[in-house]
């Protein structure tokens, strides 16, 4: 999975990496670096997080990785205590911008459950793409949502709403937010949670919702994956690359994936990815100042492929890799758009590969999946 154990474990602080610090000894010179932790963190950076190593990941954009709330680590609110608290910590932008320090930990009203939903108590919670844009101030929080960040969790059930009934109070569950999954509370539409299995672990949980579920809606709810099939997977470092390579991997398909350095090119290999292409590798012709040459991440999958085509393009990317994907794709391919990282503008006139279906895809929470089939 993507979580990585951050935060504190019961019983005892983990060490926070971002105060770790020399200390001198009586003899003079170094004794050694004295540790902090996230509860000593939370305790002295109340009002601005503490630059540490998830708020460097989310400065960089970096994959998603879990992080554990509740306890100690985010001080005044006793998690333990019998009944649900007045107030409760959560992780809010200050400001927007690239400054991780520009997150802090505010105190607000616990949310009151509604009807048809559930009240979770977090116990952990992940880091995603979205959660960077909108700390940047790139995405708006949706209207009625949350201002605390985080769109996936996993926690306890400690309230149940009217005409909940799907769920019962201290059930584990992992749930889809529109927000507020950095708190330690959050209320959710019944609808959009599910069940932890008993082998998980909470952080493992917690990273499963949005990048899990969005791959494998693509590829077998819309993609109808099959055992042989080519498929391209972009950003194989991220999210929901890393998960789609394993889960196309375990369908039997033969996996190309594309990523932007050698490293991350070889920890889709590491996934599963029978060829990992890097995308910005320059074929001889760019280095020639030939701008019309063909992207090399193309030429090296034309040469893989042989006189077969891609069956299935999971494409995050849009506008930079249309005319790449119009020559891979094989007849009766399935395209898949779920994003436009490079922008939605392609040309006055759109080409598509013969009997080859161009497919949208967008995973919100709300009760139901909502799918574009055009």
């Amino acid at each position: 999975t993507r979580g990585e154990a951050w935060g504190s474990r019961r019983g005892r602080g983990a060490p926070c990496e971002g105060f770790n610090r020399r200390r001198p000894s009586a003899r003079g010179g170094a004794r050694g670096p004295a540790r902090m932790t996230w509860a000593q963190c939370a305790r002295r950076w109340r009002h601005v997080a503490p630059p540490c190593a998830w708020l460097a990941a989310a400065a960089q954009g970096g994959a998603a990785r879990g992080r554990r709330l509740g306890g100690r680590g985010f001080g005044s609110v006793e998690a333990g205590r019998r009944g649900q608290p007045a107030e409760m910590e959560g992780i809010l932008p200050a400001s927007h911008g690239p400054c991780p320090h520009l997150l802090r930990v505010g105190t607000m009203p616990v949310p009151t459950v509604q009807r048809g939903e559930v009240l979770l108590k977090v116990h952990a919670t992940a880091l995603n793409r979205l959660d960077v844009l909108q700390r940047l101030g790139k995405y708006p929080v949706p209207a009625g949502a949350s201002n605390v960040l985080g769109v996936e969790c996993a926690g306890t059930v400690v309230q149940l709403g009217e005409g909940s009934s799907k769920w019962r109070e201290g059930q584990r569950l992992m749930a889809l937010l529109d927000g507020g999954g950095y708190a330690q509370y959050v209320n959710v539409p019944q609808g959009l949670c599910m069940p932890i299995p008993s082998h998980m672990s909470w952080i493992a949980a917690a990273a499963t919702p949005e990048s899990w579920l969005t791959s494998f809606q693509l590829l077998h709810t819309i993609g109808q994956v099959e055992k042989g099939d080519r498929v391209l997977i972009h950003a194989g470092a991220s999210g929901v690359g890393s998960a789609a390579i394993q889960l196309a991997k375990a369908a039997g398909a033969v996996v190309f994936a594309t990523a932007g350095t050698e490293a991350k090119c070889e920890h889709a290999r590491r996934l599963g990815a029978d060829h990992a292409l890097n995308y910005k590798a320059q074929p001889v012709e760019v280095l020639l100042n030939k701008k019309r040459a063909k992207p090399r991440w193309e030429q090296q999958a034309k040469e893989l492929l042989g006189d077969q085509g891609i069956s299935l393009i999971l494409d995050c990317v849009g506008s930079s890799h249309w005319d790449s994907h119009l020559e891979l794709a094989s007849m009766d391919a399935r395209w898949i758009l779920y994003g436009f990282l490079s922008g939605a503008g392609i040309y006055d006139k759109v080409e598509l590969p013969e009997r080859s279906p161009s497919m949208g895809s967008l995973l919100k929470c709300h009760d139901d999946l909502h799918v574009v089939h055009r």
